[in-house]
């Protein structure tokens, strides 16, 4: 019935296509359509040792948050578990286009933790909306999996910039090392 209804109107159909690219051009440009995300995981460390250093002075994981609008926003919550998107309260409010840095601790009483073998992180807001979520791969020691281009584009595993732009980190070979394997050999004399 469609195809009988469009077939041999192909000038219909174009000025139809036409009307809709333009209505959809407009309401883009007119700012009616927006990216409903405005903070989004930006940066996430699994396994830190020497690249973060929290205020208490403590070498915890970390994730590195991006607000991308012109206003602090608060109310956020990350999590490792989709069922409880609340395990971790961002208690400070993020500055409008600017970084915050929640460190986690390993013994977190939240049970909450990065696991340096992967695994999903979840940025939720108060109503328990998921606003954002990051697959990490296994990651070694003092290499975050972050975006390249802040607040948006793809991640790849970088050099730490906590707290700071993702523009100048380098990009790690993110080949996992396993901790040092010492051998004990017999001499015999």
């Amino acid at each position: 019935m469609i195809r009988e209804f469009f077939f041999g109107k192909t000038k219909y159909t174009i000025v139809f296509t036409g009307l809709l690219a333009v209505s959809a051009a407009t309401l883009f440009c007119c700012g009616l359509v927006k990216d409903s995300r405005t903070v989004v995981i930006n940066e996430v460390c699994a396994d830190n040792f020497g690249a973060y250093r929290n205020d208490a002075g403590e070498y915890t994981d970390y994730v590195e948050l991006y607000n991308m609008s012109g206003s602090e926003v608060s109310g956020l919550y990350i999590s490792d578990s989709r069922k409880d998107l609340k395990k971790f309260r961002i208690e400070e409010a993020i500055p409008a286009n600017g970084f915050f840095v929640a460190s986690i601790s390993k013994d977190a009483e939240n049970g909450f933790g990065i696991s340096k073998d992967g695994e999903t992180i979840y940025l939720s807001d108060e109503d328990g909306n998921m606003l954002d979520a990051v697959t990490l791969p296994r990651l070694s020691y003092d290499v975050t999996y972050s975006r390249e281009e802040d607040g948006k584009g793809k991640f790849a595993s970088l050099s730490a910039t906590p707290g700071e732009t993702n523009s100048g980190a380098s990009h790690i070979d993110n080949s996992y090392i396993e901790g040092p394997v010492f051998f004990y050999r017999r001499r015999i004399l």
